[in-house]
Order: structure tokens, then sequence, then C-alpha cells
């Protein structure tokens, strides 16, 4: 990836003044020399819950659940988890996230744990947890 700075006036650009002086932003333009593949299969999810802090039971402490790995012939190199946890009424209270850098084979489960985050949520108020996935499979 290659990053270059240019100065871009297009037509009919605002150009706020003070004064004499000109104020103006500097625009960063990035342009990506490649990607990986579109990856079309996620890993699932199942058996996910809010837990409690062990130290501090009237706070959530973590979002658990397992992980499987639905590819029948990738195999999951990490991922990187985010957690939103949302009260009776659906309203969203929380979250966090986390990783895993363990390796997963083809419809193989981990145990997975979102901690990172969570303290400030009354375990009172947690009804239920929503979880995103984004992996990284092996080459």
């Amino acid at each position: 990836m290659t990053a270059k700075r240019e100065r871009i006036q297009p037509d009919k650009l605002h150009v706020r003044k003070d004064g004499d002086k000109v104020l103006y932003s500097q625009v960063m333009v990035v342009e990506v020399g490649g990607s990986g593949p579109v990856t079309r299969t996620k890993p699932g999810l199942s058996a996910v819950r809010v837990m409690p802090s062990p130290h501090e039971p009237a706070w959530c402490g973590s979002v658990e659940g397992e992980l499987q790995n639905a590819s029948p012939t990738k195999t999951v190199q990490s991922v990187t988890l985010s957690a939103v946890v949302l009260d009776g009424a659906g309203n969203i209270i929380g979250g966090g996230s986390g990783y895993s850098f363990g390796t997963l084979p083809p419809a193989a489960r981990m145990f997975f744990k979102i901690a990172t985050g969570m303290r400030p949520i009354p375990v009172s108020k947690a009804a239920t947890a929503l979880v995103s996935v984004v992996p990284t499979y092996q080459r």
C-alpha cells in the first residue's frame, strides 16, 4: 500500500477564511496495491452467552461461546471477534472485542471468550449478545 499527499481543490469548493488567512484541510489519498481472495464462508457461532465477572458478579465479565470452522478445506489462522450486548428490549448496552490466534482446522470447533471492554455492563440488564467474526485463513 502506498500513500501520497495531494492538495485537492475541486470545483465549487467552499474555502473558509479567517481574515486574510485561508483555512483548508489536507486530504490523504490511499492506493491499495492488492487484496486477498474473497471469503464467502465465515466461521459459525454457537452457545453464545453473556457471563458475569468472577471477581465482580454484578458486572459482565465476558461473552463466551464456540467458534466452528465452516469451511470444508481451509484452516482458520486467526479471528477477530466483536460483541454487542443487548438488553431485553434489544437496545445496545455495551460490547467488547477479542482475538483468537490458534489455528482451527476444517469442521473443528474451539471455545472463545471476549473480555475486553465488558466491565461497564451491568449483568442484570444483559439479555443476549451478537457476535461478529472476521477470519484470516491460511494460504
